[in-house]
């Protein structure tokens, strides 16, 4: 952020603290003491990483909407220091959603822990663990299936969060000292959460069926988890184009397969199984290789050879050894790929899934798509594909449309909505380029937008973190993107109707050839 834009940003909250009768304070402002997050986020700065980092700065949008300063406000004042020390997540109230904007430098730490609720209602078990990075999700899930998700930003990555809560009844609590949000469900359903707590760099958003009381409760047990195992990943490859053809990954340890084409293929893995632990340990024990460099790191290469068909590259820090072998690629290039390894955090695409992917037409049937299978309906199908054989035109659109509203009765997600929602923000957001994440409100999925210099896209993901739809401005429309249950109906109600279909013709052949 320039110093001309923060200068504006800061004139502009102070006439709404002005607005919010803040005079008082004002006229006798309390000492500006930096908080400890400041000295920390300062202590960042002079720190020089380990790999190549992108710094991007966070810019605040102007607009006439009323400003709720979350953290910081009781040390702005027109001096270099004090504009210095203003960091933290301001809260920007619109028509029908808010939006909640880090207002410090974005820098990509490194992070090895999480948060996670050490508290959670009686019943309720962990569905999906949390994973380190600047998007972190956790989810949890009773016996009654209903949900309850924890998910944060952290305040050095750009990333806005917005908080769509048309049909919600907004109430102001108290989390551990600090202003919150309660986005209230007037119906039976899912409460949302959301508080941000400067010392820790994040935004909090919890999503549960839960009594205010009860989510504040958990709120106020999220903890810091131990370190976790760390997890790596490539960043650049041979300009070859590539597909990840297998991978893997356990604590400490994993390994993924790039393939090219029929004879170029890199593996990349890591174990902090100390001293061994590579599939390459005899080829190390040959002491043959050429020593060298990755950055700092020490390592050793391997060149290929007519009896050694792959260059390999063994590397290792103070807890984990690195292994990367690549056939018909330079040496150079090899070295060039294993310097491009930095510690994987997640992202909001990260934590996307889709189960239809794992699509099998034998598996048993999930229990939604069973469910839908009505004895009415498979009648109903029969008698469509018995009309298609008279008719001689194999599925029309009657039978196309009753299974199109019987899989949105029992099995789809709610995309119809979810799209609207989505498409106002990407409509509001303009072409500046930035990034945000959103939390819906009925239906309680989430999502994210990139605003990009070329192309904006977004995704869509339901409760479960499962990705229902995608966009992409190049192509101009929604992509759906089918779960299982709805891939399994399909594939089922095909299977009825071509029975049917056949029988009926069958039938209809065997009527004429009769005499």
């Amino acid at each position: 952020m320039t110093d001309q834009a923060l200068d504006q940003l800061t004139r502009r909250l102070l006439l709404d603290a002005v607005r919010l009768e803040y005079g008082p304070q004002l006229e006798a402002p309390p000492d500006a003491a930096f908080s400890p997050a400041f000295e920390r986020r300062m202590k960042k700065l002079l720190r020089r990483a380990a790999h190549p980092v992108r710094y991007r700065f966070a810019q605040a949008a102007a607009c006439a909407a009323l400003v709720v300063v979350l953290s910081g406000c009781s040390v702005l004042a027109f001096s270099a220091e004090a504009r210095a020390a203003f960091v933290g997540w301001v809260r920007e109230i619109y028509a029908s959603w808010s939006v909640y904007r880090y207002t410090g430098e974005a820098e990509q730490d490194v992070m090895d822990t999480v948060y996670y609720p050490a508290w959670v209602p009686q019943g309720y078990a962990l569905l999906r663990e949390p994973q380190p990075g600047d998007f972190v999700h956790a989810l949890y899930e009773n016996q009654d299936r209903q949900l309850l998700r924890l998910s944060y930003l952290r305040g050095e990555h750009d990333t806005s969060l917005q908080v769509q809560w048309k049909g919600a009844v907004v109430e102001t609590v108290s989390v551990k000292g600090h202003p919150a949000e309660l986005y209230r469900n007037p119906e039976d359903g899912p409460n949302v959460l959301v508080w941000a707590e400067p010392e820790r760099d994040a935004v909090f958003w919890l999503t549960a069926a839960l009594p205010p009381e009860e989510m504040v409760q958990v709120a106020e047990n999220v903890q810091e988890s131990a370190p976790l195992p760390r997890r790596y990943c490539l960043t650049w490859l041979p300009p070859d184009g590539y597909f990840i053809s297998d991978q893997w990954e356990e604590p400490g340890k994993g390994e993924v397969t790039y393939e090219g084409n029929d004879t170029i293929r890199i593996i990349f893995g890591y174990s902090d199984d100390l001293p061994g632990g590579t599939p390459y340990d005899t080829l190390r024990e040959t002491g043959s290789g050429e020593a060298v460099h990755v950055g700092e790191l020490p390592g050793t290469l391997y060149s290929a050879s007519p009896e050694q068909c792959e260059t390999v590259l063994l590397w290792q820090d103070a807890d984990h050894l690195f292994w990367l072998s690549a056939r018909d690629v330079e040496a150079e290039a090899v070295l060039q790929t294993a310097e491009s390894v930095i510690v994987k955090q997640n992202n909001f695409a990260d934590t996307m899934q889709s189960s239809a992917m794992d699509f099998d037409p034998s598996s048993p049937l999930l229990e939604k798509a069973e469910r839908a299978l009505t004895d009415e309906f498979t009648a109903q199908i029969k008698v469509l594909a018995r009309e298609d054989a008279q008719a001689d035109e194999y599925m029309r659109q009657p039978f196309l449309t009753l299974r199109e509203r019987q899989m949105a009765a029992y099995i789809s997600p709610d995309r119809d909505s979810a799209i609207a929602a989505v498409s106002e923000s990407i409509a509001a957001m303009g072409r500046e380029r930035q990034e945000s994440v959103l939390a819906l409100f009925g239906p309680f999925y989430s999502a994210n937008i990139s605003v990009g210099i070329h192309a904006t896209t977004a995704h869509i993901c339901d409760e479960y973190g499962e990705m229902i739809a995608g966009y992409n401005s190049t192509a101009e429309d929604w992509i759906i993107v089918p779960t299982l249950e709805e891939e399994q109906f399909n594939y089922t109600t095909n299977q009825l109707y071509l029975d049917a279909f056949r029988a009926a013709r069958a039938e209809l052949k065997q009527k004429e050839a009769s005499p």
